[in-house]
């Protein structure tokens, strides 16, 4: 959390992005899985649909993961995708499909999928980053600002109660941002999730 807050001081301090607070800003939106990005869903809705903004996301794993909670939609797609060996198979082509199908409500302009692997729910930092490859996803990152030249970054704010994977979005994204000059940074702002405080039930 202070990281987060002091780099978002930072990339206040000088950037173009406070022009951007009277105009239509341009949005990157940086998450660990598919469906991440309906915690900020009303917000993305509001800039993208309703004030013309540009959104694009990028989303860092597959998102096969979240094979345990996959029994209701069984019954949507025909196949047992609690099972791992079949969830981890089929849900990643699942997940993007749906995040596509999403994103068109949201007005999303496009997804950017870097295909790391999604090994389970957690709380460990360490245990999630430990099977991406983290200066690819950090590069793709700041590849993507500097092409792109976004006012703000969106992602999740990475307390130790969040899932490991959300940790992990957030330090490789600001990451990425710190890496970049003060001219090219965005300010970045973070979301809470209901995984932010202790919780009876888990989701990925």
């Amino acid at each position: 959390m202070k990281l987060l807050l002091t780099l978002a001081a930072l990339t206040l301090a000088g950037s173009p992005a406070i022009a951007a607070i009277n105009k239509n800003p341009k949005i990157l939106i940086v998450v660990a899985h598919p469906d991440d990005e309906y915690f900020m869903a009303a917000s993305v809705y509001h800039l993208a649909k309703q004030k013309n903004s540009i959104v694009d996301q990028i989303i860092i794993t597959n998102g096969e993961g979240g094979f345990k909670y996959s029994g209701p939609a069984e019954s949507i797609y025909g196949k047992k995708l609690s099972t791992e060996a079949i969830g981890r198979r089929e849900l990643p082509a699942i997940r993007k499909k749906e995040t596509e199908a999403a994103g068109k409500i949201l007005g999303i302009r496009k997804h950017i999928f870097l295909g790391q692997k999604d090994e389970n729910f957690n709380r460990d930092l360490e245990a999630s980053l430990k099977g991406w490859d983290s200066k690819k996803v950090t590069s793709e990152i700041a590849r993507q600002i500097r092409s792109e030249h976004y006012d703000y970054l969106f992602t999740l704010v990475p307390t130790s109660l969040t899932h490991g994977g959300h940790q992990a979005a957030a330090l490789l994204a600001l990451q990425a941002v710190k890496q970049l000059e003060t001219k090219d940074r965005p300010v970045v702002l973070a979301a809470f999730t209901t995984t932010d405080r202790p919780m009876s039930t888990e989701s990925d």
